[in-house]
């Protein structure tokens, strides 16, 4: 047995179907089980579809019509027509939007010039980065930070606490050296007029400053406590 075949031609854009072979004979059997195929030439896969349907007047054959079971078709690899064609739609931003602004290989987003920019932007930022890293890492100029870019809404409790615990002098940190200095300045005094002075700290019962004076009250020695 060797059908004949019909194939419709479907325009993708429209929709509009037409006959384009009645009563063809140019089949094959394709595979070992005597499978038929049709070969259509000069298809043109990117603007049509294509269905067959295989016919016989076999009177053997209870199914006299029967449809093409494989339609081969291929990936439309052409960037422009799948820009100007596939990919459109009837509000501006949405998905093909940004796909064709993406792929748009006429003018495309990432260029050599958009990397390689000019202009008060780029001096501004050329002007505040370092030229070479030193020992691996970045060393830059605090001064070229803008007014109010660090904030004190931006600083974290560990890192104030990291600012505060910072040895200063000798083995003291800014924080015990601050109270040091407010017990000195606004805490309770006792000994005044002897050879032991000895200030309070702000809350009233730690001595942070015990000092020994001679008679013209100079100090020869002083016992300092700033922990908590």
């Amino acid at each position: 047995m060797t059908p004949t075949w019909d194939v419709e031609q479907i325009t993708r854009s429209t929709g509009a179907r037409s006959a384009l072979v009645t009563g063809g004979d140019n089949s094959v059997t394709v595979g070992r089980r005597g499978l038929y195929g049709y070969v259509l030439t000069n298809a043109d896969l990117t603007l049509y579809d294509y269905v067959a349907t295989a016919i016989t007047t076999d009177a053997t054959v209870d199914q006299k019509e029967v449809s093409a079971l494989w339609v081969r078709a291929e990936a439309n690899a052409n960037l422009i027509s799948i820009l100007g064609t596939l990919l459109t739609e009837t509000v501006g931003g949405y998905l093909a939007a940004a796909f064709k602004k993406l792929f748009d290989v006429a003018a495309p987003v990432l260029t050599v010039a958009s990397v390689n920019q000019t202009g008060d932007a780029y001096a501004a930022a050329n002007t505040r980065l370092p030229a070479a890293l030193v020992g691996g890492r970045v060393d830059a100029s605090v001064g070229a930070v803008a007014n109010d870019a660090i904030t004190a809404a931006a600083l974290s409790d560990d890192a104030i606490d990291a600012i505060l615990d910072e040895t200063i002098e000798s083995t003291y940190t800014l924080r015990q050296i601050v109270r040091i200095l407010a017990a000195a300045n606004a805490g309770k005094l006792s000994g005044a007029g002897t050879t032991n002075p000895k200030f309070k700290g702000l809350d009233g019962t730690t001595t942070r400053i015990d000092a020994t004076t001679d008679d013209d009250g100079n100090r020869t020695a002083v016992v300092l406590d700033g922990t908590e």
